[in-house]
């Protein structure tokens, strides 16, 4: 069973695209959200690719980059260290 954090990034980062899109956009709630993103990322192994310096345009890349990795994890192409 996979974690559920991976789905709810996924929404959350949904949600920040869409608060982008009609102005409602909140710095510190992105940044909470790259830093999740960030720390359950890093307990794969091998490590994915994160961008270095994210901002509002890498929403949609991130939240990509979620689906993608949960569904290599599944497939057991890589490896998950953390809490499933």
């Amino acid at each position: 069973m996979i974690s559920t954090r991976f789905p709810q990034l996924m929404t959350q980062g949904y949600t920040l695209a869409s608060k982008w899109y009609f102005k409602e956009f909140n710095e510190y709630e992105f940044d909470q959200w790259v830093q999740d993103c960030r720390n359950l990322l890093s307990r794969c192994e091998p490590e994915p690719y994160f961008p270095w310096f994210p901002d509002h345009r890498h929403i949609e890349e991130i939240v990509m980059l979620l689906h993608k990795v949960q569904g290599q994890i599944l497939r057991r192409e890589i490896q998950y260290m953390g809490l499933l």
